[in-house]
């Protein structure tokens, strides 16, 4: 998740807060988790924004306290003692948002539980609880939303996954299980609601320092993980020290539909392109799951084929190294999200044996993504699990990328190895 790291946080909240027409005063949101970490996060920014919110989490006290901290500063809130691994808790959760404040708008199911450990281990109990929390949870939170959502054809379903929704890591096999069914939920969701004119979203955050490491028992684990938190997360507390999990990261290799045969030092990537230059990192990704709670955009909803390779007439410069390339963009949403953007001065750097990447300074659009097919050296995509342009100069496979459009008069520049300043820029 990138966001750009030379804007504040101030101004950060100021752009989410645009994404819906007329501001988002009186639209009602529910959200589980809601008493610590990104969902507390998420509670204050909305709030703020005028948004009503109700928050559901097992801790009464700490969420009794949120939403009178928020009433005292002049917000609307509401707290509803809720364990999401109990169906009329959380049916509960809802129906009380309804009947207090006339409808639901958006349902963030956001609680979840990461208690790591080798499958050897046998942790089954918290293998139990993980399913109960992470999937049980988010699909109840469906099952209590959806009936009002459909009576009012208006309303959108956020679904926290992670980037663990993409990769798979060893300690954290039965977590990642939790996560990918999350996202095939939110895609099955997604499929079956466009009659009724409701929205969806999945979120996959990267490493952010919560409570959530506090869930792992196994000491050796906990200690790890604590460790690569610590240098790579969003709300870290910087450590010195490096993990033996990183130079054990290098030496293992990944086979997912997001990441397919890339080596899992990409995630690692992925963690430090959302360490933030912010005075409260966890209160910006949670300004970024605000930010999806009040986007009409629908990610995917109204797409075109994706496979699609028909050119436009905007052609981009990328110079590095004194050197340059000069690709033509295909007419496809992403591609002109990208445009707009341009003139951009960035870094581009390595990535593997086949490709460059350049670090976007904020995501863009995946309207219309889909699988495509004849992927050829030469092509200019997009990496959307961690929003990076990827530039491919060898043999590579479509997974989690869409393609932008395809560089003319060969790509050898792409070739030179090393970490350069680069600009890209349209040419007409």
């Amino acid at each position: 998740m990138a966001i750009d790291q030379t804007r504040d946080e101030t101004s950060f909240m100021e752009r989410s807060a645009t994404l819906m027409p007329g501001g988002i005063g009186n639209k009602v949101v529910v959200i589980t988790g809601a008493s610590s970490g990104l969902g507390e996060a998420a509670a204050r920014h909305l709030a703020a924004q005028g948004a009503t919110v109700v928050l559901g989490a097992r801790r009464a006290s700490r969420i009794k306290a949120l939403a009178a901290e928020l009433t005292a500063a002049g917000h609307k809130a509401r707290a509803m003692v809720t364990d999401v691994t109990d169906r009329d808790q959380v049916r509960n959760l809802v129906d009380t948002a309804v009947s207090e404040f006339g409808r639901i708008d958006v349902m963030l199911n956001n609680a979840g539980l990461m208690p790591l450990a080798p499958l050897e281990r046998l942790k089954v109990d918290e293998w139990d609880r993980m399913i109960d929390v992470n999937i049980k949870g988010v699909l109840y939170g469906i099952a209590a939303a959806l009936p009002h959502m459909k009576e009012r054809r208006s309303g959108h379903i956020i679904n926290v996954s992670s980037v663990y929704g993409h990769v798979v890591d060893p300690g954290a096999t039965v977590y990642c299980a939790t996560k990918f069914a999350v996202r095939a939920l939110s895609e099955g969701l997604r499929r079956e609601v466009k009659p009724y004119d409701i929205r969806t979203t999945v979120i996959s955050p990267g490493a952010v320092s919560t409570e959530l490491l506090e869930h792992i028992s196994e000491k050796d684990i906990q200690e790890g993980t604590k460790d690569v938190v610590s240098r790579i997360a969003v709300g870290r507390t910087p450590s010195p020290a490096w993990s033996p999990l990183r130079s054990a990261s290098r030496r293992m290799s990944i086979s997912t539909r997001s990441c397919s045969g890339r080596p899992l030092s990409r995630c690692e990537e992925a963690q430090r392109m959302t360490t933030l230059r912010y005075p409260n990192r966890r209160a910006v990704l949670g300004g970024t799951l605000a930010a999806a709670a009040l986007s009409l955009a629908a990610h995917g909803q109204n797409g075109r084929d994706p496979a699609s390779q028909v050119s436009s007439d905007v052609r981009i410069r990328i110079a590095f190294n004194d050197l340059a390339l000069t690709a033509t963009l295909y007419d496809n949403p992403t591609a002109r999200d990208l445009a707009s953007m341009l003139p951009l001065a960035l870094t581009i750097e390595d990535f593997g044996s086949n490709e460059k990447i350049v670090h976007l300074p904020r995501k863009l659009t995946e309207e219309g993504s889909g699988p495509f097919g004849n992927e050829r050296p030469g092509d200019l995509c997009y990496f959307k699990p961690w929003g990076n342009l990827a530039l491919f100069y060898a043999d590579y496979r479509w997974a989690g990328l869409i393609r932008l459009g395809r560089f003319e008069g060969g790509f050898e520049p792409l070739r030179v190895r090393g970490k350069f300043p680069v600009r890209i820029e349209r040419v007409r």
